[in-house]
């Protein structure tokens, strides 16, 4: 929900709005309120209004956030559920990129009604998010919608996207998904019977343009809001606008409490402006309540806020009439739901591209096929089960279970760690970088995440957590960061004493660190409660598994402490056939409970094999190991464990 944003200047704003509304014919007619979908019809005004959630930290001041681009100000940790019960509301819209576990969801149990975010600007997200919402079903009774947050790429460069619509084609707004991936969405939210789910796509004043029609006639509901404080005292006209677009459409009538379009403290006029016209238009039945937003304003003392509580407390029982009937434009023949779309080009030829669709759909498959990266091959001893990605000195690479590199991406200067996360590669060369690995040109172009906490290129090791943060050792910076996942905006710093190489979360919520010659593990407010060395040996990575042990990857070998400080076990290289020289440089935790340790091996004859990893069993038995003929300096190995199959 927030995202940085350009404001439209007026004159553009109001010929867009002359252009949507010269599309109908000037009679109207009128029509009936449809059913929403999502816990509807409303009564009363509290039965319609829904707070928007982000957790505390998301964009606002908390722990003095130098990358709080809106100057939200500080204020201490706040629950959505329990913001939405200080406001008075009893449905949410929670707006979260990682995962969210049994402890996270428990927080809404007695709220009425929950929507949850499935994707926003960043294609990425979807694959993400989207099972991961279908098993929140299971898991919450009262999780009646799915949101597509910041959905329009209205700043995003190339062309509309061309559909087809009842055997007519049409331009649809560059969006997060493609759009037959659109109504895939949509045909699978309708098709769980036993659920009446909706989706609801959110809207911006600035943005309203006709190419925005194929998808509002897609989803659900809307939620429309107006980004900039000064634009309220035009929320009428603007929403008159939204109308020409959507004419019958369930809509939900954001209001923001801060104004994030200038960075700034709403104006109090402003808040009381958009409540009036806001109440007006809901009694008028056109719209069905409020999104107020959002939960991380609510503990910090702020005059809007405050007025809008006070406001919502003398409103939120306001009834009124059951039957609403609203004057709206007659809809063109031609923009009804759509019933066929030409398949856009993705990154491959438009006529491959139908082919692959055409295939898929025959098969019953979700994904486009992982294309072969050529015919290098990594022969592997033992059943691995999946991928491995590899991160050599100058290249990265996934390798098949049979040996066979998949995918690489060559001339890649300084690379020092690299994660597979939900079908996208994401590496550090000073900087934090991604690129999707399922697009067929290893060479794509990569988008920079983040630098450093100094702004200067300053990214060493990272990883993801379980809760789905990302933590990165910034080594000139001497610092620990945590970051959104979604925002990639600093949560968390912890000032270390000396450079650290490596970093992980544990299930705990605290940080282990790797330094060159030890191990520590923090707290989040920067305190340490326990330290590792081995013997003198240089470290390289340091990882903790469910029943509490310690793992140190120190140059040859492979170190288990317990909780209490004594070796369990430990793993020479020259317990593993092929690693005799090798320097282990990675670690990694495998749900199974298995161990991946990443071997850098000094350089050898040219073609003589190299080990690149190897993993270890509860029992500490060789189960696998991969062997590379040409990467001598392996930096990290990570075995891909996703519910996805690649081809």
């Amino acid at each position: 929900m927030i995202a940085d944003k350009m404001s439209m200047p007026r004159r553009d704003f109001i010929l867009g709005a002359a252009s949507a509304a010269a599309l109908f014919p000037a009679g109207c007619r009128i029509m009936p309120k449809p059913s929403l979908g999502i816990g509807g019809p409303f009564t009363t005004l509290r039965d319609g209004s829904w707070l928007y959630g982000h957790d505390s930290g998301d964009h606002d001041g908390l722990g003095n956030n130098p990358m709080n681009h809106y100057n939200v100000p500080m204020s201490p940790p706040l629950s959505i559920a329990d913001a939405a019960r200080m406001f008075g509301l009893v449905n949410v819209s929670v707006c979260r990129w990682g995962r969210a576990d049994g402890d996270y969801i428990s927080q809404f149990k007695d709220l009425r009604r929950v929507s949850w975010a499935i994707t926003g600007a960043r294609r990425e997200r979807y694959p993400i998010l989207l099972e991961h919402n279908f098993a929140l079903l299971d898991k919450m009774p009262n999780l009646v919608a799915f949101d597509l947050d910041d959905y329009f790429r209205h700043r995003a460069s190339g062309p509309d996207e061309k559909v087809v619509v009842d055997g007519r084609e049409c331009a649809s707004a560059r969006a997060a998904l493609p759009f037959f991936e659109l109504k895939r969405l949509v045909g699978r939210m309708h098709a769980r019977k036993d659920r009446n789910l909706a989706l609801q796509v959110v809207v911006y004043d600035y943005m309203l343009r006709e190419e925005m029609r194929p998808v509002l006639d897609s989803v659900d509901a809307v939620q429309y809001w107006t980004w900039c404080g000064k634009d309220l005292s035009d929320l009428a006209e603007r929403f008159r606008a939204y109308r020409a677009l959507a004419p019958n459409k369930p809509t939900f009538l954001g209001i923001y409490m801060w104004d994030y379009g200038n960075h700034r403290r709403l104006e109090l006029d402003f808040m009381k402006h958009q409540l009036k016209v806001g109440f007006d238009l809901w009694r008028r039945g056109e719209v069905e309540g409020f999104v107020f937003h959002c939960s991380n304003l609510l503990n910090k003392g702020l005059p809007p806020v405050e007025y809008a509580r006070a406001w919502f407390a003398e409103h939120a029982d306001a009834e009124r009439p059951a039957a609403v009937f609203r004057e709206v434009p007659e809809p063109p023949e031609t923009v009804r739901t759509a019933s066929a779309v030409v398949v856009p080009d993705l990154s491959v030829p438009a006529d491959r591209a139908r082919a692959i669709r055409a295939e898929l759909d025959a098969s019953g498959a979700r994904s486009l096929p992982l294309l072969v990266g050529g015919d290098e091959w990594m022969p592997f001893f033992g059943e691995t089960g999946r991928q491995i990605l590899a991160c050599g000195t100058d290249r990265i690479l996934i390798v098949e279970p049979t040996g066979r590199v998949a995918w690489k991406r060559e001339r890649c200067d300084g690379l020092v760690c690299t994660r597979v996360q939900d079908r996208v590669v994401y590496w550090s060369d000073g900087c934090l970088r991604r690129v999707g690995f399922s697009m067929p040109a290893s060479d794509a172009p990569a988008e920079t995440l983040y630098r450093g906490p100094t702004g200067a290129e300053d990214v060493c090791g990272f990883d993801f957590a379980k809760d789905g943060a990302v933590v990165i050792a910034a080594e000139k910076s001497r610092m620990i960061v945590e970051l959104n996942p979604e925002t990639f905006v600093p949560l968390v710093w912890i000032k270390t004493d000396k450079e650290p190489r490596m970093v992980h979360k544990t299930n705990d919520g605290t940080y282990i660190v790797v330094f060159n010659d030890s191990a520590a593990e923090y707290r989040d407010n920067g305190v340490r409660i326990a330290e590792w060395s081995c013997g003198g040996k240089a470290l390289s990575d340091a990882i903790r598994l469910r029943d509490g042990t310690t793992i140190l990857a120190a140059s040859d070998e492979v170190r288990a402490i317990k909780s209490d400080g004594c070796v369990a076990w430990k793993i020479s290289a020259v317990d593993v056939p092929g690693a005799e020289g090798g320097f282990f440089s990675s670690l990694q935790r495998l749900a199974a409970g298995e161990v991946v340790v990443g071997v850098r091996r000094a350089d050898a004859p040219s073609g003589a094999p190299r080990l690149a990893a190897f993993a270890v069993d509860r029992s500490r038995k060789v189960v696998w190991r991969v062997e590379s003929a040409r990467d001598a300096g392996m930096r990290a190995v990570q075995k891909i464990e996703l519910k996805e199959a690649y081809d």
